[in-house]
Formats: structure tokens, C-alpha cells, sequence
């Protein structure tokens, strides 16, 4: 059996929804059952979820988002246990099963103080709070896997929230599981450090150094290294020298049936005009709106690195009401800078009758965007976004991106064949809100503007050529999450061959 062990997890069924990682990681988990692989995803369970909004006055206000009543009614509780700082937690697992896959959700059930470890995802405080939650994952992972499963081949650590997991003292109760580590994210937010004092009170280790970073240990502890596309691998060999020789790459994918319907690939082209205008209209009446035109989404965590502003300028400039500009995503309750861009794009759709903005962006909206829009818009500062699947959504339901040379984008996208590019392929860390940082995005977003402009004149007045770009978009090979699956686990396919 597999596992895998990641800090966010996103299931069609209910879900703390948060980013690409939780959804990626849900990709593999449907995956893994439509492909009859024995494989256990294992993953906190947030009581409180990660974050909504409500808008007072214009403010955007945190507020919870839990699991649906109904998801927590199917799921089967086992009963478990873990020591935090030399005190006893009690656990409790809570199962969900797809054919031979299984979710597994640690929550916590006593003390009280222990029930506080996971309330919301990412939720970072208070120092001692983050490092134990992180204990949490890593002991209780190890805990229920020596209790309830058997056979355990391999474990993957996703992220370095993870990677506890390879030095807790535990470990052994699972037999010599090959360890691997998967880095997500370049970004300095994705590498998390802490006090030594942590690890001496949890694990009675003296390391050298003060500041500890947990990047490290998935380093220096795992069998295997992989990075999620070919850019982040390059980028990251850069950052960490030191192990470059034990860096790979796996690009991400998706898992295709979950986000597309089945009958899209096999339509003619005039079927697939009929499937996509019908597709618009899903998309514009869950979202309310009555008008119709060309469909432009940007759809995203709101994060600076990921340059909402390039679609804010845009609209402020160009925004024909002949357009529909769908835009959703939320920034993490304690960025003040990017909630402030949540309140400036509520503003915006207030202020236009043609924007259309939501901060309550899940799975279910994820879906009829990438199918519904006509243009999908991907503008991330090159160089910090690892991979990204969220244009390969879209491809897959021939609704074609515009796109800055980032992430995975460049194994996949021909410019001005099954989308359009814009910006440099930076292979590098340049901070971007450095000068230099802010002077690319000055010509990036020139650049941006001008092709998009000419996209948009393509749907106006050559259709024709823009549903070409449309097909071949979701004619691309290369998406599917099997491709995934048998780089990571060829062995497991064979068995099940």
C-alpha cells in the first residue's frame, strides 16, 4: 500500500478547500480508486475549515468554513492516540473509502487544549501551536497507519509541514517504508523554520542550529526529491545546491474525469460549439448573472505573487460591457495586503455591471468555470509558480489560457496555437516586490494587455480561429493524472495490471 501525507486535502464530497495542493492531492486520491490502487491519503481534520468571507461595509471578514453535515455523517470514526510534548492526545480517524482508496482525516478529541491544534488550516499564530500541529499530523499519520493498515511500501510526504513524520522515533512501528519527499512550492512561505527548543521538548533532539527548517529534514531523509514540474525542478536545483543530485520532477496533472464531462472528447466541432455555449450558460446562471458576452475568469488563491492586479488594471481600462469578467478567490485571513485586493475587487464589480466577484470559491465553481468561461487567465510572476493545474482545467474543456511563462505552463502551452504567452521565462527567484521585480511586471503587463486585447478581437471577429485555438487547447496530451500515477508508483500499477 501507499500513503500519502499531506497538510490540505480537497474532495468533491466536502473539503476544507485552500489551494492547488489539497485539490492535486484529491486528483491522485480519485486517481488511485478509478485505477484499483491500495493507497491511503492522510490529512488533518480542520473543525473549522479554512476561511469564507462575509463583506461589512466593504470589509472583507473572516469567517468559518466547515465541513458539509452531510460528508461528516459518512464517514467511519477509529479511535487512535498520540503524544504531543510528553502528553497524551486522544485521536480519532475519520474514514473515507473509494474502492480500495481511503481519505483518512486525524482530528483531535481530548484535552481541550489539544482540540485547538486543528481548528483552521494554515493557521499560523503562534509558533507553538504551528510546530505541534504539524507533530499532530506526523505522529498521528504513523499512529493510525500501525493500528488499522498493514503492508505500508512507501509514504509521501507532500510539503515539508510533513516531514516530522521521517524523524519521529515511531516511525519503526511501520516496518522501513520508503520515504519520499514532494516540494510544492518555491516561495519562502512553503518552507517553514523553527526553534530548536521545539524539537528538543517533542523529540529530545540538540540540533546544531537555532532555527530548524523542515525542508531540510525531507532532504535529508527522504529516498527520492521531486519537484512538480520542469521549471520548479531547475528553479529549486538553484535554491538547494546541496541536494540537487537527489532532486526529480514529476508534473503535475489532473484527474480528468473529475473535471471533465466524457463526451467533450469525442464531440465534432459543431458539437463542441453547442457544448460550450451550453457550459456558459451553467456558469453564468450559477453565478446570476442575466447578460451574455465573451466569459474572461480569473480564478485563484489571491496572493501577490499570482498579480491579481494584472486583471484589475485591466478591467479599469478596457472593460467593455460586452465582456464578462468572472473573478474568485480569497487571500489567507492574516494577509492584510491581499484581503485589502479582495475589498478593491468586490469594490470593482460593485462599481461595473459586467464584474463579477466571489470570494467563496470551491470545488463546485472550480468546475463550471473551466468549463464555462472562454478565456482562461493565468498571470503569476515567472519563476513562483511550481507547477499550477488550474489552466490544464480549463485546456481539458477547451477553454484556452492566457498565460505567463510559469509553472508548467511552459511543457505545455504553444503560443497562439492552443493559447496565448506572455511575459519572460525567468528561471529564477527575483523578488517581485523587489525594483527589479516591479519593473518586469511593468512590461509583463503591457505585453498582457495588448495580446489580451487581441484575444478578445478573435472572438469578436474572427471566432473561427479562436475556437481552433479552443480545440487544439483541449486536444493537448500530456494532462492526465494516469501519466502521474505511473511516474510515482509504477510498481502499484503493474500489481493491478
Amino acid at each position: 500500500m501507499r500513503v500519502s501525507v499531506t497538510p490540505e486535502f480537497s474532495l468533491d464530497e466536502g473539503s476544507s478547500f485552500a489551494g492547488g495542493l489539497g485539490v492535486l492531492e484529491g486528483d491522485k486520491f480519485y486517481a488511485a480508486a478509478r485505477l484499483g490502487m491500495e493507497y491511503t491519503v492522510i490529512t488533518p481534520f480542520y473543525s473549522r475549515g479554512y476561511v469564507d468571507y462575509d463583506f461589512n461595509r466593504g470589509m472583507a471578514v473572516p469567517v468559518d468554513s466547515p465541513y458539509p453535515p452531510e460528508f461528516l455523517a459518512g464517514l467511519e470514526e477509529k479511535p487512535g492516540s498520540v503524544t504531543i510534548g510528553g502528553r497524551e492526545v486522544a485521536t480519532a480517524y475519520r474514514v473515507f473509502t473509494k474502492g480500495k482508496a481511503k481519505a483518512v482525516f486525524i482530528d483531535t478529541v481530548s484535552p481541550a487544549w489539544a482540540r485547538r491544534l486543528n481548528e483552521h488550516l494554515y493557521e499560523h499564530t503562534d509558533t507553538d501551536l504551528s510546530f505541534n500541529r504539524y507533530v499532530l499530523l506526523a505522529e498521528g499519520a504513523i499512529d493510525y497507519l500501525s493500528r488499522y493498515e498493514k503492508g505500508v511500501e512507501g509514504i509521501d510526504m507532500q510539503e515539508a509541514y510533513t516531514t516530522l513524520l521521517a524523524i519521529s522515533p515511531n516511525l519503526h512501528k511501520l516496518g522501513s517504508p520508503k520515504l519520499r519527499f514532494v516540494i510544492h512550492t518555491p516561495g519562502p512561505w512553503g518552507h517553514p523554520s523553527f526553534p530548536a527548543r521545539n524539537f528538543k521538548a517533542q523529540y529530545g533532539f540538540d540540533f546544531l542550529y537555532e532555527k530548524v527548517y523542515l525542508t531540510d529534514l525531507g532532504l535529508a531523509t527522504a529516498e527520492n526529491v521531486f519537484c512538480v514540474s520542469k521549471k520548479h525542478h531547475d528553479i529549486t536545483a538553484k535554491v538547494m545546491p546541496h541536494f540537487a543530485d537527489k532532486i526529480g520532477y514529476v508534473t503535475n496533472g489532473i484527474e480528468i474525469p473529475r473535471w471533465r464531462d466524457a463526451k467533450l472528447a469525442t464531440m465534432d466541432r459543431k458539437e463542441f460549439g453547442a457544448f460550450k455555449e451550453k457550459k456558459r450558460r451553467e456558469l453564468l446562471r450559477h453565478m446570476g448573472i442575466r447578460r451574455d458576452g465573451m466569459v474572461l475568469a480569473w480564478n485563484r488563491r489571491i496572493v501577490t505573487y499570482k498579480r491579481p492586479d494584472f486583471m484589475q488594471r485591466f478591467i479599469e481600462e478596457n472593460g467593455d460591457d460586452d465582456l464578462i469578467f468572472i473573478l474568485a478567490g480569497k487571500a489567507h485571513p492574516q494577509d492584510l495586503v491581499n484581503r485589502e485586493i479582495m475589498e478593491q475587487l468586490r469594490a470593482l464589480a460593485d462599481k461595473k455591471k459586467n464584474v463579477y466577484y466571489t470570494p467563496s470559491y470551491n470545488i463546485e465553481l472550480s468546475k463550471k468555470i473551466v468549463s464555462g468561461a472562454d478565456l482562461m487567465v493565468f498571470t503569476p510572476f515567472s519563476g513562483w509558480e511550481s507547477s499550477g493545474t488550474s489552466f490544464m482545467k480549463g485546456m481539458a474543456n477547451g477553454t484556452p489560457p492566457i498565460t505567463s511563462r510559469d509553472g508548467s505552463v511552459v511543457e505545455f502551452v504553444r503560443d497562439g496555437y492552443n493559447g496565448w504567452l506572455f511575459g519572460k521565462d525567468l528561471r529564477g527567484l527575483v523578488q517581485f516586490d523587489s525594483k527589479e521585480g516591479i519593473e518586469i511586471s511593468r512590461k509583463d503587463y503591457a505585453e498582457f494587455s495588448t495580446k489580451l486585447l487581441k484575444v478578445i478581437e478573435m472572438w469578436r471577429n474572427r471566432r473561427e480561429k479562436f475556437v481552433d485555438v479552443a480545440l487544439n487547447s483541449m486536444n493537448t496530451p500530456g494532462f492526465d493524472m494516469d501519466r502521474v500515477m505511473k511516474s510515482y508508483f509504477p510498481d502499484s500499477l503493474k500489481k493491478n495490471a
